[in-house]
């Protein structure tokens, strides 16, 4: 059989514009505020020409330090660096002058140059992509995974992002707060399920990173499955990355949270009739609520991307994604340390939580220090492995337990003090909150049936509600 060669990118001409590239100069040339317009639009690895390249790196160096700019100062810097010659010379010079009368339509041309070499980005991307395609040794969606995250990287370059004036964004301001106002106190965010939480946090944003951190098991796994629960039997679908527990355990756990079945009991077979009918009812009832599973191990930040766009975009009212655990992520990369590989990790989602317009969550471990301290109260600090975490986080909870002394319903003192049961109390500790307060509630652990619940007022007597 024939083998067949892939189309390569050297086989056409690329897509480009001199004309548009020769006025843009021009421009530049004639006026230096035309310098300042065309840098908010373009680098010089736009320009197809290299000469033109040249040209707009020594005309944004001149820009820059404030240098008046006309032909003879250019000609002067170019040929300090010696690059007159490369540069086209000086006839060259006065062509791309005359090419164009005003500055007037600089960004019109700059983004003519733009199309154009993003249109040759993505030529070049492609053409990666099909020869990964014949001749990695990767798996196909690793291979997969890789041309997303080129495709959206280009995508991301078309947003053509900066300063815009105040009064631009007043109108939308002046509207979120008569919308505050005419809810008095109800959630601007995607409420947790608990009622002590969201009126602390007004729910999760939108855009925000949120990280749960605790000692490993206190029970994050249970508490982010349980904001997951909540969220899509509202009718919210959920995206839950599992990196260390399997999609069947997780549907375990959600099947005896939701019908307050004793998770042990399941597991082993040692459960009743009636925790069997509550089983098969419970299933049908949460059998389509849109909470979607992905348990791969080792993901990267970059599949983590790809999986989450995909989500979105065969369900664009999608509210939530939660990854458990940070720390269990790695880049696909070499890098100095592992510090600095989660703090990559940190910042790319941060990065997702912006672009897809959802809060994510995601679990991260607290580091041995909070053990030797004598209070065991976690602070920002035991965010282990990254500051970074710390920083890029829009909100910080620390889920935190501590041990009840005493005896219990059913327990002798013996019993308790020869260590039969332990029992805890848990709180909820908002360590960081960029748009808030700081605090601490109390929550109650279900441990039987993992399942968290506000904690009950405490009520005086005369309000015994029966």
């Amino acid at each position: 059989m024939a083998k067949v060669d892939h189309l390569k990118p050297a086989d056409r001409i690329l897509p480009h514009s001199l004309e548009a590239e020769k006025k843009v100069l021009g421009a530049m040339i004639r006026d230096i505020d035309a310098v300042y317009r065309a840098q908010g639009i373009l680098q010089a690895s736009a320009f197809y020409q290299p000469s033109h390249q040249i040209l707009y790196e020594v005309l944004v160096e001149l820009g820059n330090r404030g240098s008046a700019i006309d032909l003879m100062i250019l000609a002067d810097a170019l040929e300090r660096k010696n690059l007159l010659t490369e540069a086209g010379g000086p006839f060259y010079l006065a062509e791309l002058v005359q090419s164009v009368a005003t500055s007037v339509n600089v960004e019109y041309h700059a983004a003519i140059v733009r199309d154009k070499a993003l249109r040759r980005q993505l030529i070049r991307q492609c053409a990666e992509i099909t020869q990964e395609a014949y001749e990695s040794g990767e798996d196909a969606g690793e291979i997969l995974s890789n041309a997303e995250a080129k495709i959206f990287n280009i995508s991301q370059q078309r947003r053509d992002r900066s300063f815009e004036p105040l009064g631009k964004f007043l109108e939308p301001a002046i509207e979120k707060v008569q919308i505050a106002h005419s809810r008095q106190g109800a959630l601007t965010g995607l409420s947790s399920g608990f009622k002590d939480l969201d009126a602390w946090t007004a729910g999760f944003q939108h855009s925000d990173l949120i990280i749960l951190a605790a000692r490993p098991s206190v029970g994050k796994t249970s508490l982010v499955l349980n904001f997951a629960e909540n969220i899509a039997l509202s009718g919210t679908p959920v995206g839950f990355f599992s990196l260390e527990m399997s999609s069947e355990q997780i549907a375990e756990r959600v099947l005896c949270s939701q019908a307050r079945v004793n998770l042990k009991h399941m597991r082993s077979g040692f459960f009743t009739k009636k925790d069997a009918a509550l089983l098969l009812q419970t299933a049908n009832r949460i059998h389509d609520m849109p909470l979607f599973i992905d348990d791969t191990p080792n993901l990267t930040p970059s599949e983590v991307f790809s999986r989450s766009r995909r989500l979105k975009s065969r369900y664009p009212e999608l509210g939530l994604i939660i990854l458990d655990y940070l720390q269990l992520m790695s880049t696909g990369k070499r890098t100095e340390n592992r510090q600095q590989e989660v703090s990559e990790i940190s910042r790319s989602l941060k990065i997702l939580a912006r672009n897809l317009h959802i809060p994510i969550i995601a679990c991260s471990q607290l580091s041995r220090a909070v053990e030797k301290r004598d209070d065991h109260t976690p602070r920002l600090s035991d965010l282990r492995e990254s500051g970074a975490i710390e920083q890029d986080a829009d909100l910080v909870i620390f889920l935190h337990r501590e041990v009840l002394k005493g005896a219990f319903e059913g327990e002798s003192e013996e019993e308790t003090e020869a260590g039969k049961e332990t029992h805890y109390s848990y709180k909820l500790i908002i360590g960081k909150h960029r748009n808030g307060p700081v605090g601490e509630l109390d929550i109650y652990f279900a441990r039987e049936y993992t399942r968290f619940f506000d904690a009950a007022p405490d009520l005086p007597d005369e309000e015994v509600p029966f």
